[in-house]
Order: C-alpha cells, then structure tokens, then sequence
C-alpha cells in the first residue's frame, strides 16, 4: 500500500522527518508525564506496586490497566505512522516479530518505571542498530560489526540484567518483584 508523504522529493526531507519526529515525541514525553503526576498515574502506580491493595480501595483496577493499554496503543499508533512517513510504503510483513522484542529490549535497558529510561533505551538501541551499518566502509572489518550487532545488543542486555536490573534510569522497586 502507498503511502501518501507530502515531504517526499523535499531537499530536506529527512530533516522535515526529524522535526516531525522530535515534535511528536516531545508532545507525548509530556502528555505522559503529566499523566504519571496525576490522580491516574497515582492509581497505575499503585497497580503496579500492589494491585490487590489498590482494588480493595476502590479503584476498578482491570479499568484503569485497559485505560492505559490503549493509550499505548494509540501511542504505537503514532509511531506507525511516523513510520510510513520514512519507509513511503507499508506491507505487513514489513511487521515482523522482531520490532516488539526491540520495543521490550529499549524498555529492559533504560528501565520500565520511568519515562526518561523508556526514552534513553530506544535511544541507545537506535545507535547500537543503526550505527554499525555506516561503520562498513570507515573502519576494517567494519560488515563484522554491522552483522555482530544484534550479538552486541544480546551482551549488553545480559550485563544490564546482571549488574543493574531495573534499567539504567529505571524504580529499584519495580525490578525487585
């Protein structure tokens, strides 16, 4: 399916994409951390923590974990379509399992009780997927790194479970159930 990009044939495309991409983030970084900071985040956290605690203060807790399911949803949304704005062209085997496990892999190195650690994960997994595809041609046996990068990410993984369980930025207490 073709996917319709009016910055297509731009001279600054890909800059137009970052911008595109830089606003959308930090409009949802905010929104979430709002969302963390109010009467809702308090009651997620506490379903986090203790969910039978919660619920027998009152809070429908099966409500409030779908309320949050489909925010990321809608989330997952965007990112979809930031993504058709940069690959013009969308099949669904383009999907495959392998994008979820890199979501879960950002999550498992920043850490999953904070936004910021969220965001510092998918950030260093981009540079450890990204960067050793341009190193091909600069340094010698540089199609070894680009290759070894998923073997890069899996040690690096193992050391993060090891040494720093909750994530680098992530809540010591969620780590520890």
């Amino acid at each position: 399916m073709a996917v319709e990009n009016p910055i297509v044939g731009s001279p600054l495309a890909n800059v137009a994409l970052f911008a595109i991409v830089l606003f959308v983030f930090v409009l949802v970084y905010v929104v979430l951390e709002r969302g963390i900071d109010s009467p809702w985040g308090r009651v997620l956290k506490g379903i986090r923590e203790d969910e039978d605690a919660t619920n027998a203060l009152g809070k429908n807790t099966f409500s409030f974990k779908m309320q949050s399911f489909v925010i990321g949803s809608v989330i997952m949304t965007v990112a979809g379509s930031l993504t058709a704005l940069q690959i013009n062209y969308l099949v669904p085997q383009q999907f495959n399992p392998e994008w979820t496990f890199f979501i879960w892999i950002a999550l498992l190195l920043g850490g999953t009780g904070d936004n910021r650690g969220a965001a510092l994960g998918g950030f260093i997994l981009a540079l450890l997927l990204q960067v050793p595809r341009y190193l091909d041609g600069i340094i010698p046996f540089g199609s070894v790194a680009s290759n070894a990068r998923l073997l890069i990410i899996g040690v690096l993984i193992i050391l993060i479970m090891t040494y720093r369980p909750e994530g680098l930025l992530g809540d010591e207490g969620v780590a520890s159930e």
